[in-house]
């Protein structure tokens, strides 16, 4: 297997939102935004292999949004862009079950979620019934997605 070429990167900068926001740059730590201080960590064994590869701790919603890679080496300068995407899983949907001599009503309710859901009912052969549900979707303190959504559907048992 050939080694990979080895480079000498002598500026690798990463800003947010297009703008003199500084997320992390290589021999600029001095300039980081202080909203940015203490919670990134550039590879920098992965530069001489040209990836400029940065890792952001204690992500917030705030994070999200485009972001620039700029890298310059001894072989000229690139620039990447891309989307930072923030998520965080849902805690595991909890569900109950109500029901009555005529009804029943299944309730599902999940939070601390991030982006924002799709709730989406279904028939036993996959046809939407959502039309026939009542759901929430709002937002915690923390900017989480927070739902609730119940289904009641008639029934009838004759013996």
């Amino acid at each position: 297997k050939p080694e990979p070429q080895q480079r000498d990167c002598q500026l690798a900068v990463w800003r947010v939102r297009g703008g003199p926001q500084l997320l992390h740059g290589r021999h600029q730590l001095e300039r980081q935004s202080v909203v940015y201080k203490g919670r990134t960590h550039l590879f920098e064994d992965q530069l001489t292999v040209g990836k400029a590869s940065l890792r952001l701790s204690g992500v917030q919603l705030s994070d999200q949004g485009p972001c620039t890679c700029d890298v310059t080496d001894e072989q000229g300068s690139t620039q990447e862009k891309l989307q930072l995407l923030v998520a965080a899983p849902f805690k595991e949907p909890q569900l109950s079950v109500q029901s009555s001599c005529d009804s029943f009503i299944i309730t599902l309710h999940s939070s601390q979620g991030f982006s924002q859901p799709d709730v989406c009912w279904t028939d036993s052969i996959g046809g939407d019934i959502f039309n026939q549900s009542h759901s929430h979707i709002g937002l915690d303190s923390r900017g989480r997605y927070d739902v609730h959504s119940s289904m009641e559907n008639a029934v009838r048992c004759l013996l």
